[in-house]
């Protein structure tokens, strides 16, 4: 394992509300990360447990991560900041391990979704997320040069049905996610 990223993800339903909190942890694998079998997290300040089975894994840029995006407290509890070790296991058994920290604006618990990007302080960047018809991530990224307006989105992104902002803290190690935006409904035009 080469190292582990972890980010505070915050998800807002609507601007009311507070917003759903997450964990997403990753490791870069030293080798072929088609073998992971598990990870479990602990945070060292709470003792607390996680372990997720259904890893997800990726490459970008010839590296290889393995990890797991919905790591929750119980109930509607905070993930607990501070140190964490990192279990990781492959399909023949072998084990390694790591650390990582988790550290967020404790203010974003409560902060409604037109509140976020204050709280996150300078360096705060945007990225817009869209999602097919069966809210498959088709795009992260930030807004492409011609997309001054949500209707240029919409425009060249045929296959689009729903986007969200997501602004993220200097070193992405938090997430803001908006609610959702639908596409708008193309009204017929009427003929006389």
């Amino acid at each position: 394992m080469k190292g582990v990223k972890a980010a505070a993800v915050f998800e807002y339903a609507d601007n009311d509300s507070d917003p759903r909190m997450r964990l997403a942890v990753f490791a870069e694998a030293a080798s072929d990360v088609r073998r992971a079998e598990s990870i479990r997290i602990a945070s060292k300040e709470t003792g607390w447990e996680w372990k997720a089975e259904d890893v997800e894994i990726f490459s970008s840029d010839a590296r290889q991560w393995a990890g797991y995006t919905n790591f929750v407290s119980p109930g509607s509890g905070a993930i607990p900041q501070g140190a964490y070790t990192f279990f990781y296991r492959d399909a023949l058994g072998d084990d390694a391990e790591s650390s990582f920290f988790v550290f967020y604006p404790a203010s974003l618990l409560k902060a409604r979704a037109g509140e976020a990007k204050e709280k996150l302080g300078t360096g705060m960047r945007e990225r817009i997320a869209l999602y097919d018809e069966k809210d498959v991530l088709i795009y992260f990224d930030t807004r492409k040069a011609g997309w001054r307006e949500d209707d240029d989105v919409w425009r060249e992104m045929e296959n689009a049905s729903r986007m969200r902002l997501c602004f993220l803290n200097a070193d992405a190690s938090v997430l803001c996610f908006m609610p959702f935006i639908d596409r708008p409904e193309i009204s017929p035009t009427s003929e006389e």
